[in-house]
């Protein structure tokens, strides 16, 4: 074979469109690239601004920056898909940056979101030189390459100092309020609200930036109740410590302290960890010279962990929806002593000068690479280990109080006494009378609360053995609803007309199968912790969800449920977790009566209606069973007493307690409007 000719890849003026409008998902995301490239060029401020014209179709975004000579501009700028930063990984700027810029993809898609684009910088290296650069996107229509398309450097001079002025001109994408508030939110974010030196800063002249600016600079870190600090040196070793709002250290932890992975080490680049975390409560903040709802809208602004690269913010990390590790989730699971993106704000600092951690090319996150793997896995060891030593100490802090609790009591009615004593012999018969009473009243009512205790506990034992044989449960039901289909699938090709004969069972099978999985999802879906936390509850709301789920069961049942109501948005101060416990028991009591043998009605029906009297929310529930029958009615709330079927006794009793924890209270009428069994529940509404 002989060479005949040579040749090169040649590129069609739309590979610039693919790599430019389609590169940058969000047009905010373009001006932070141009902003980042600033940062890589020494600026001290860049400012973008959007006050040049009243449509916002003029930005422009200037640095006083170091600014790019001939050369720069020519083997750089017009470079595309590879920069000059990455040449030397480890090289930094004249003022000790290491650059965040690897691809030289950024400034086009930047530069692209306009119908045209000017650039104009001035070199440090060459007082008094400007140089200009007009890019007309227009003039790339109709041509074959890329490479036909000149554009002109023109060199002038100035008395302006070192920096780059960009002019994106006709901006087609529309930055309306949300738009400018995502910018503003993330050049506040992007170089660090923490207080650390970066030696820059990014503004934007926009309506409503001052205001989400001061938002953000105001900083609360002094109002955290608790700090983390961890860190993750280069050999892949662990550390962390737990600090008090007072800034004392409480706890430390060494590697296999922190890591599940025993002592080895973890396979990522050296980090520090930062994480503040807030108590939002009335209680926390009456000592606080800040008020709950500041640190509360500063938070919504800031909060959530960023991910900070060579000293700036790479999204999408810590932005709302994007919880990179994991911390709702675990919160979900686990409420307790665990933090979320809303009560708390953190970083984790990565400076990489190996460069082992690669930004996508839409500078959206990292490829998740095992570096970046680990990275993110010693993180989410960090916070497991924080929320362990909170929650030990929690527990211990509980034992001692319950420990503690007979002993003080003790000592109070001591000193009560002591003082009894000291007081005129006229008043002491009647004082002491008085204490006794109160002794034996609170002897009654721990003894009460005792048996309550071991009651619930024994409920709690069953409800969770219930969630946990449903969680195993469901693998097997989903099985056997997959052999059902195919089951139908095969006789009805096989079978054809005579399938008639086993349609009936098939069908039922079918049916059987979805009521299993509406068992199973309902102990599962009822013990989800996060349902017991204080909280405004929509009443409305918990109820539509509940019949969600009962909906197999009724639909098996043959019962249809109702609900009927009079205003939409009803909140009480409880727990989603007490309001489902009333519903849930009333509904289970139905399906159980409706079983009776003297229940025969044409058609089953259940209805709940809903309806605000005063400052009171009405909650009646109704069915047109057989009504309560062959138990007085006051009895029908004592545990273990019950006429049905398979009835355990504490559903109603469960109902009671539950209604009295929100303050309202619960009557029972033996035949109500639909003939069966009605109740009435009254719930204090919460206040505005």
């Amino acid at each position: 074979m002989e060479i005949v000719d040579s040749d090169h890849i040649k590129f069609a003026p739309d590979t610039l469109a693919r790599l430019g409008e389609e590169l940058i998902p969000n047009p905010d995301q373009g001006i932070i690239e141009l902003v980042r490239n600033s940062y890589d060029a020494d600026a001290s401020t860049c400012a973008v601004d959007f006050s040049q014209a009243d449509t916002k179709s003029i930005i422009t975004i200037k640095d006083t920056g170091d600014g790019m000579d001939l050369d720069a501009i020519r083997n750089g700028w017009f470079v595309l898909g590879h920069s000059a930063k990455a040449d030397d990984t480890n090289k930094r700027t004249r003022k000790g940056r290491l650059p965040v810029g690897d691809k030289g993809l950024g400034r086009l898609a930047a530069l692209r979101m306009g119908r045209s684009a000017i650039l104009e910088t001035r070199p440090k290296s060459q007082p008094g030189v400007l140089y200009r650069v007009t890019f007309d996107w227009s003039r790339f229509r109709g041509q074959r390459l890329v490479e036909d398309v000149d554009f002109k450097i023109e060199e002038g001079s100035t008395d302006k100092k070192p920096g780059t002025d960009i002019t994106l001109v006709g901006v087609r994408a529309r930055f309306r309020r949300r738009e400018l508030e995502r910018l503003a939110r993330n050049l506040l974010l992007l170089t660090d609200p923490f207080g650390s030196p970066t030696g820059f800063k990014a503004i934007l002249k926009a309506p409503g930036f001052k205001e989400l600016e001061r938002k953000v600079k105001r900083a609360y870190f002094g109002d955290a109740e608790y700090r983390l600090e961890a860190r993750l040196t280069s050999d892949g070793l662990s550390s962390a410590h737990l600090l008090d709002w007072r800034n004392r250290i409480t706890h430390r932890a060494s590697h296999g302290d922190i890591s599940n992975n025993g002592d080895l080490p973890y396979r990522a680049v050296a980090a520090d960890l930062s994480l503040w975390v807030f108590l939002l409560s009335g209680e926390t903040f009456s000592a606080r010279k800040s008020s709950m709802t500041e640190v509360r809208d500063w938070l919504s602004v800031v909060g959530g962990v960023q991910l900070y690269y060579r000293r700036l913010r790479v999204p999408p990390y810590g932005d709302r929806g994007h919880d990179w590790l994991e911390m709702n989730l675990a919160r979900a699971k686990s409420p307790e002593e665990r933090p979320s993106t809303n009560n708390s704000i953190g970083k984790v600092v990565v400076e990489d000068p190996e460069h082992f951690l690669t930004q996508k090319t839409d500078r959206i996150g990292f490829i998740e690479t095992e570096q970046f793997q680990e990275l993110r896995r010693f993180a989410m060891d960090a916070l497991e280990w924080m929320a362990k030593v909170r929650l030990r100490e929690a527990e211990i802090r509980r034992e001692r109080e319950r420990l503690q609790a007979p002993k003080t009591v003790t000592r109070a009615v001591e000193k009560l006494d002591q003082i009894v004593e000291d007081m005129p012999p006229k008043y002491r018969a009647p004082l002491t009378q008085a204490i006794r009473k109160v002794e034996q009243a609170a002897k009654r009512e721990a003894k009460v609360l005792r048996d309550d205790l071991q009651l619930y506990r024994s409920l709690a034992t069953a409800g969770t053995t219930a969630a946990a044989f449903a969680h195993e449960s469901a693998k097997p039901i989903s099985r056997i609803g997959d052999l059902v289909s195919l089951i139908k699938k095969r006789a009805l090709r096989l079978l054809g007309r005579q399938y008639e004969i086993l349609e009936k069972p098939v069908n039922l099978l079918e049916r059987s199968t979805t009521s299993l999985k509406g068992f199973a999802a309902i102990p599962i879906y009822l013990l989800k912790r996060d349902k017991r936390k204080a909280e405004r509850v929509n009443v409305q709301e918990v109820i539509d969800n509940v019949l969600e789920v009962f909906e197999p069961i009724l639909l098996d049942a043959k019962i249809s449920a109702s609900r009927q109501s009079v205003d939409s948005n009803s909140f009480i101060q409880g727990s989603v977790a007490l309001v489902e416990a009333i519903i849930t028991n009333f509904l289970t009591n139905s399906v159980q009566a409706f079983n009776r043998e003297d229940s025969q009605p044409d058609k089953r029906k259940v209805m709940i209606t809903t309806e605000v009297s005063g400052n009171f929310l009405l909650i009646d529930f109704s069915d047109n069973g057989p009504g309560i029958t062959d138990i007085k009615l006051d009895d029908i709330w004592l545990p273990g007493r019950t006429t049905l079927a398979g009835g355990t006794g504490f559903g109603l009793t469960i109902v009671r307690d539950a209604v009295a924890d929100l303050g309202g209270n619960v009557r029972a009428i033996a035949r109500g409007q639909l003939g069966g069994a009605e109740f009435i529940v009254s719930l204090p509404l919460m206040g505005d």
